[in-house]
């Protein structure tokens, strides 16, 4: 925030550069903050921290660019799975869980106990940091740089499976077999093939965890599903204005909740999320609000050259966590998208491509 404000003091034209490079994520921001303090939300006040924080991560990364390449992203890498592995060896070889919460979260039973995490709270947001940051280290010359990286990528495959986060996973496969089969239809199907081995490895390697093989409890449909329909139905009875601007960020950990909207949380909780920002977004948000954010996305993925795939899955990675976690206030500790959108309005994109 302080360099934000150094350069809106000092270096006006390299601010207003940052702010036109986001026009549509600003836009939502301010719909958001609007749309909780015009109906006075209960949460509405420490969510827009969060965005503010978020607003603040994109403008530094705007200025920062071209301070990253490939040194800093392959030592992210290696963080990650060094963190990854002594959290993993500390919890199989000494029964002992790294937590910076309450430890009594890693004894429910659920799959998070089992999985590697490294030094984040939850699975899902150590696999959404490392494959942001494969993305952009092995760029658009993914052969060139997987034999450069030997080592690397086989531990990475090796943490990714360890992990177990489909979604990652999934959206990782799909952007390299769509781009192989592309550019090579036999080459591509054999990669297809080996990663939809490394795809029922992961599954295998879920239902071990939660000791039997349901798909459904294994992929958590439910979880995703239910609360998407329960607005739909909700909104449907509801008058316009609700239904185009919806009821105000920080709206749902209250209303919502006490509406029975979500299939995971019941207690009221006025900064509560959902499962996934989807449904949250459908009901605080409205239609439109929904819409803007989503024309962001948009906006950002077909603006890139088919060729730069790995910013494209970029995209498709945040939208897909978008749907699928409860992401909004973890914008703030994910640099990684934005910098893969800043190279959008820069003509040289370092080594990065």
């Amino acid at each position: 925030m302080a360099l934000n404000l150094y350069f809106a003091l000092r270096k006006p034209n390299k601010f207003r550069g940052g702010l036109n490079n986001d026009k549509l994520f600003i836009a939502f921001i301010f719909f958001a903050m609007v749309s909780g303090a015009a109906l006075s939300t209960p949460g509405y006040k420490q969510i827009s921290i969060y965005l503010f924080i978020a607003f603040n991560v994109a403008l530094f990364c705007h200025y920062s660019w071209p301070s990253i390449g490939q040194k800093q992203l392959l030592t992210f890498q290696w963080i990650m799975i060094t963190t990854g592995l002594i959290q993993f060896a500390a919890f199989k070889l000494f029964d002992y869980q790294i937590a910076f919460i309450d430890a009594t979260h890693y004894e429910k039973g659920y799959s998070v106990t089992q999985r590697l995490r490294g030094f984040f709270v939850e699975p899902n947001w150590y696999a959404i940091a490392i494959t942001f940051n494969t993305l952009l280290l092995y760029g658009r010359h993914v052969w060139q740089r997987v034999k450069e990286y030997k080592w690397t990528t086989l531990i990475t495959i090796i943490v990714m499976l360890l992990n177990g986060t489909l979604t990652t996973l999934a959206v990782l496969a799909f952007v390299y077999f769509a781009t192989a089969f592309r550019r090579n239809p036999v080459r591509g199907m054999m990669i297809g093939i080996v990663l939809t081995a490394l795809v029922w490895a992961f599954l295998s390697y879920r239902a071990s965890l939660l000791g039997n093989t349901d798909s459904n409890r294994v992929l958590n449909h439910s979880s995703r599903v239910m609360p998407v329909l329960r607005v739909a139905m909700y909104q449907s009875n509801q008058e316009w204005p609700k239904v185009f601007f919806g009821h105000g960020l920080g709206s749902w950990g209250t209303k919502a909740i006490e509406n029975r909207l979500s299939v995971l949380v019941y207690e009221v909780n006025a900064t509560t999320r959902d499962g996934s920002e989807l449904p949250v977004f459908l009901f605080e948000f409205g239609l439109l609000g929904t819409l803007l954010f989503l024309l962001y996305l948009l906006n950002k993925y077909i603006r890139f050259h088919r060729d730069d795939f790995h910013f494209k899955g970029a995209v498709l990675l945040f939208f897909c966590c978008f749907a699928l976690y409860p992401t909004l206030k973890f914008w703030m500790y994910m640099p990684y998208f934005f910098y893969a959108v800043s190279f959008l309005n820069e003509q040289k994109y370092s080594d990065l491509t």
